[in-house]
């Protein structure tokens, strides 16, 4: 094969392989999403209690405080929205709290067991892919005459990582005032993976993008080196077979 034609094959299976990178990074997502909803609903019912709630009134399309409510003793409410009689939707955040010390810890170990489950998720099925494909790339340089590709992993998880580079962008513009609004609701809702992270560099409370600070967004601009990282590290773990990827046995007749 000439040298020529081995780039260009090269070329599109690295297309390839971004792609399939890119499907397993969204199926982590949706996986993400699941786990985080399925753990959070067990953390606030085990360890949590409501004690009140906050009223927000959609003003120009800014959420306003116009009212804060704490519960008297054995008082609940469980509804999110309510109508007063002006016909103005008026939406509620429930206010809760750690029922004792000990909950408060197991709430915290539980937010750092979701963040470690996601990311296992998010870098680990990648990776998974692209240390097989290190391996099968060895077998054809050393029998194939192929050309050595060392930095595929780390490219093919570089254009994988475009259309969250193109999220972040958008919170970017929303710093700037375009899409303020909107632009923190999207930027969470495609990083799943990484909320946890995301809500400590930048709170809920941050809104709209606008107040978002310049070094919020340079911490949040780090999250975008973990996936190229892990697949360029495993596509070199599997080319070099450091680590040989278990084969099925077959069965004797």
């Amino acid at each position: 094969m000439s040298q020529k034609a081995s780039y260009e094959q090269g070329s599109g299976s690295l297309v390839k392989t971004a792609a399939k990178v890119f499907g397993y990074t969204v199926m982590a997502a949706v996986m993400s999403l699941f786990l985080s909803f399925s753990i959070n609903m067990l953390s606030a019912g085990l360890f949590t209690e409501t004690i009140g709630y906050k009223e927000y009134e959609n003003v120009d399309g800014q959420a306003v405080l116009i009212d804060t409510v704490y519960f008297e003793e054995g008082e609940t409410y469980s509804s999110s929205q309510v109508v007063n009689d002006d016909d103005r939707l008026i939406s509620r955040e429930l206010i809760t709290r750690p029922k004792n010390d000990v909950c408060a810890g197991l709430a915290v170990a539980a937010e750092i067991l979701k963040q470690l489950l996601m990311l296992a998720l998010l870098l680990g099925l990648p990776g998974y892919l692209l240390h097989r494909e290190g391996d099968r790339d060895r077998n054809l340089v050393d029998h194939h005459d192929e050309v050595p590709q060392p930095l595929k992993g780390l490219w093919a998880g570089s254009l994988a990582s475009v259309p969250a580079a193109c999220v972040y962008a958008l919170l970017a513009l929303g710093k700037a005032g375009v899409w303020s609004d909107a632009a923190q609701g999207i930027y969470r809702f495609f990083n799943t993976p990484w909320l946890p992270i995301v809500n400590v560099i930048m709170p809920q409370e941050v809104y709209p993008a606008t107040a978002v600070e310049v070094w919020q967004l340079l911490l949040l601009a780090l999250l975008l080196l973990p996936v190229p990282a892990a697949c360029a590290a495993a596509y070199v773990v599997g080319y070099r077979r450091l680590i040989r990827p278990k084969k099925k046995k077959k069965k004797k007749a």
